[in-house]
């Protein structure tokens, strides 16, 4: 649902953010645009589900038929070529006479509705990186990150007994290893700045909007950092075996398929730089390391092969 495509009318505004507006007094609103228009993806044939956020009691759109939020349908050539009408607040609930605003609408493929995410009108303009389970380039910033600039590292009298990492990384859960035992003194995760006291080689947290997250770290011993220490990130709430970092950056086709991209042994990640895009992959195993694999258990178990 690209909701930029809906142009201005009398009873329902475009607020350029995501979200429309009817207008107070208004039970309906109108556009000029069909369901095709605003959803060029949709096909004849297609089961889609409709969600959106109102306060409505209505919570309903129509194109050529209901269409409740929450609920899906079989997509017809008439609902495609039907102009949208959005409901706002029934003459019956008490907000009537008010501007009726709707968010997060989305119409998507399958039965179930799903977590709001933008349209995406371009996925030629995604970036799909696939690097194995260590996320960090291992590119340490001499210094440290202090409560008062959260963009810099102060370097005078800290360089190079502290060391600094900032990486992108989308909302989730993840661990930072080391390979010495370190003291991780400031952490700088959603903005928020915090001074922490852990001892150790590893440290788990999570980031609940994607964004840029920072660390400062000392080595528990308060000696310099030279080029033989290592710092590693991956998904997930227990740390891996560090492994080099592996990065490939792909460009989709208009269509979305990605070409040319092939896994990392043992593990792969995959992610996007957009909001609202969604990876769809089969992971085809090397069946030769897997009967290794099998077959190194079976000797380790005493058994014979």
């Amino acid at each position: 649902f690209d909701v930029s495509k809906i142009e201005n009318t009398s009873t329902l505004l475009n607020n350029g953010d995501g979200t429309l507006t009817i207008p107070a007094n208004n039970v309906f609103g109108y556009i000029n645009q069909s369901l095709k228009d605003i959803c060029p993806d949709l096909q004849v044939g297609d089961t889609a589900t409709f969600s959106f956020i109102t306060e409505s009691s209505k919570n309903l759109i129509y194109a050529e038929r209901t269409w409740y939020s929450g609920n899906s349908i079989t997509i017809t050539e008439e609902n495609l070529n039907s102009k949208v009408m959005f409901y706002g607040y029934a003459k019956e609930d008490a907000n009537y006479g008010n501007p009726c605003t709707l968010s997060n609408i989305q119409i998507e493929l399958g039965t179930t509705a799903t977590a709001y995410t933008p349209y995406v009108p371009d996925l030629t303009a995604v970036k799909v990186s696939r690097c194995g389970s260590n996320l960090f380039d291992g590119n340490l910033i001499p210094g440290i990150y202090n409560s008062t600039d959260l963009d810099n590292t102060e370097t005078s009298g800290f360089a190079p007994t502290y060391q600094s990492i900032k990486i992108y990384l989308k909302a989730g859960t993840y661990t930072i290893a080391s390979s010495v035992i370190i003291r991780y003194v400031r952490r700088i995760v959603d903005g928020v700045y915090k001074n922490l006291s852990t001892i150790g080689k590893s440290y788990t947290f999570s980031a609940t909007t994607d964004g840029y997250c920072k660390f400062s770290f000392r080595r528990e011993d308060s000696l310099d950092w030279d080029s033989s220490e290592k710092i590693w990130i991956n998904m997930g709430s227990s740390a891996i075996d560090y492994e080099q970092y592996a990065l490939a950056e792909y460009t989709p086709n208009a269509d979305g398929t990605v070409e040319g991209v092939t896994s990392l042994y043992p593990n792969t990640t995959l992610m996007t730089d957009t909001d609202g895009v969604i990876i769809d992959c089969e992971y085809n195993r090397d069946i030769n390391k897997a009967f290794a694999e099998l077959q190194q258990a079976i000797i380790s178990s005493g058994g014979n092969v």
